[in-house]
C-alpha cells in the first residue's frame, strides 16, 4: 500500500542527513589526520589542548569543530540543504496549523460511538493522515456492515453499495479485485477528502495569500536586520571581543552563514512549498469537524486508558465491534493490522 507523501519525507530526512554527516566525517578526518582542509588554525588549537592534557576542553573543541563541519557540509551541498530545510519547515507548519490545542493535550473522556461517519473519515478528521491502519479499520467496518467476510482470505459477500461512503466503495472495489495490498494511498485519501466535504466536516482555508505575503515581509525584514547588524558590529566584535579566539570566531561564522547566506533562500523555498501544499489541500476542520474531533480525542483517551483493546485480535470484533475498530484507527492495535493485511495477500 502506498502513502507516498509521508514515506517520501521520511526517506528524504534519512538520505539528507546521511549525506551531510558522511561529508562532515570525511572533512573531520582530513582535518585531524591530514590537516589539509583549509582550517589549520583549528588543528593547532586542538593540539594545544591535547598537549596540555585538558581533555574536557579538547572534547568540547572537537564537538564544536564537528558541528561546524556539518554546517560547512550544508554550505558545500547548498543545492540539497536549501530545498530540504525550506520544504521541511513548510511541511511541518502546514500539518501543525490544521490541528487544535486538544490534539496535543486532552483531559476529557468520551464513550459513545460516532456511527454516522466511516472510520477513514473519522481518522482524517483526527489528524489529517491516512495509513494502512485506516484501511484495515475500513475493512473491519465493511464486515460489520455485512459486505465482506474475513476468514483465511477476505471475500465479498454483498455487492450492494448504496449505504457506503465513497472511500468504503473504493476499498470494497479493491477487495473484489484482490488488490487491497496494492491500493494507491493517494487515491484513497482523495476519496476520503471528498467524503469529508460531503459530510460537511471540512472547509477551505481563508486568507492564504495574505498569510504568505505576511511571511515574505517578515522574512525580508529579519534578513535586512541581520545583515545590518553584522555589517555594523562585525569589525568591533572580531577585533575587541574575540581577538585570536579561533573557536569563538568559528561560532560567529556559523551565525553569519545561517543569517546571511542561507536564510533568504530557505524562505523562498518555504514560501513556494507552503503555497503549493495549501493549493493542493486547502482544508481545515469547520465547527462541526472540531466538535467531532473533540469527541474523537475523548474516545482515544478512554480506549487507551480504560480498555485492553490493544491486546485483542480480529476474532474479538463481534464482541467489541466499533470500539475495536477505533483502537485500530487510533493506532493502538498493530496486531490486527498485520493480521488482516496478511489475509489480503
Amino acid at each position: 500500500m502506498n502513502f507516498n507523501k509521508r514515506k517520501m519525507m521520511r526517506c528524504a530526512d534519512v538520505v539528507f542527513w546521511v549525506i551531510i554527516i558522511a561529508n562532515a566525517i570525511m572533512k573531520f578526518r582530513a582535518l585531524l589526520i591530514e590537516g589539509n582542509v583549509g582550517f589549520e588554525g583549528l588543528n593547532t588549537e586542538v593540539m594545544k589542548y591535547f598537549e596540555m592534557k585538558n581533555y574536557f576542553t579538547l572534547m568540547c573543541s572537537l564537538g564544536l569543530m564537528f558541528l561546524f563541519l556539518i554546517v560547512m557540509s550544508q554550505l558545500n551541498l547548498f543545492y540539497l540543504t536549501i530545498p530540504y530545510i525550506g520544504i521541511k519547515i513548510a511541511y511541518r507548519k502546514f500539518n501543525k496549523e490544521r490541528l487544535d490545542k486538544i490534539d496535543f493535550k486532552n483531559d476529557h473522556y468520551y464513550r459513545e460511538i460516532i456511527s454516522e461517519y466511516s472510520p477513514a473519515v473519522l481518522s482524517y478528521i483526527d489528524d489529517f493522515k491516512l495509513e494502512e491502519k485506516d484501511v484495515v479499520a475500513t475493512v473491519m467496518s465493511l464486515e460489520l456492515k455485512g459486505k465482506i467476510k474475513i476468514e483465511d482470505k477476505i471475500k465479498v459477500i454483498n455487492n450492494e453499495e448504496e449505504d457506503l461512503e465513497e472511500n468504503e466503495k473504493y476499498v470494497l472495489y479493491h477487495i473484489k479485485k484482490d488488490k487491497l495490498k496494492n491500493m494507491n494511498g493517494m487515491d484513497f485519501e482523495e476519496s476520503v477528502i471528498r467524503d469529508c466535504k460531503k459530510d460537511g466536516v471540512l472547509e477551505e482555508k481563508s486568507d492564504i495569500k495574505k498569510k504568505i505575503i505576511k511571511n515574505i515581509i517578515i522574512g525580508v525584514f529579519i534578513n535586512i536586520l541581520i545583515i545590518s547588524s553584522i555589517a555594523f558590529f562585525m569589525n568591533d566584535i572580531v577585533d575587541k571581543v574575540l581577538g585570536d579566539n579561533v573557536l569563538s570566531i568559528m561560532a560567529i561564522m556559523l551565525i553569519v552563514f545561517l543569517g546571511v547566506m542561507l536564510f533568504p533562500f530557505v524562505i523562498t523555498v518555504y514560501t513556494i512549498s507552503y503555497l503549493s501544499m495549501n493549493v493542493s489541500k486547502p482544508y481545515v476542520r469547520n465547527r462541526r469537524g472540531k466538535e467531532i474531533n473533540t469527541k474523537l480525542e475523548g474516545l482515544k483517551k478512554y480506549i487507551k486508558e480504560y480498555s485492553l483493546l490493544d491486546e485483542k485480535k480480529y476474532d474479538d470484533l463481534n464482541m467489541w465491534e466499533d470500539y475495536l475498530i477505533y483502537s485500530v484507527m487510533f493506532g493502538q492495535n498493530d496486531t490486527i493490522v498485520k493480521e488482516i493485511m496478511k489475509k489480503s495477500e
